[in-house]
């Protein structure tokens, strides 16, 4: 979360960046659960954005809050 405050201080679209990469390994960590079957999708949303929903939030705030800093 550090990064994403400093890259959205210094570069406000540098948090995209931190916030695209977030969002792969969260994509990345559901198919590998789901061992890439599309039946099981809904079950590795559920068991993945249980964590990354809050998550995905502090971060996006992070980035609004440094974007509007910087």
């Amino acid at each position: 979360m550090i990064f994403t405050l400093i890259f959205s201080l210094i570069f406000g679209a540098g948090a995209i960046f931190i916030l695209a990469w977030n969002a792969s390994v969260i994509s990345a960590a559901i198919g590998i659960f789901t061992s890439y079957n599309i039946n099981e999708i809904p079950i590795g949303l559920l068991r993945y954005m249980i964590h990354g929903f809050p998550e995905i939030t502090s971060y996006f705030v992070t980035a609004l809050a440094g974007g509007y800093l910087g």
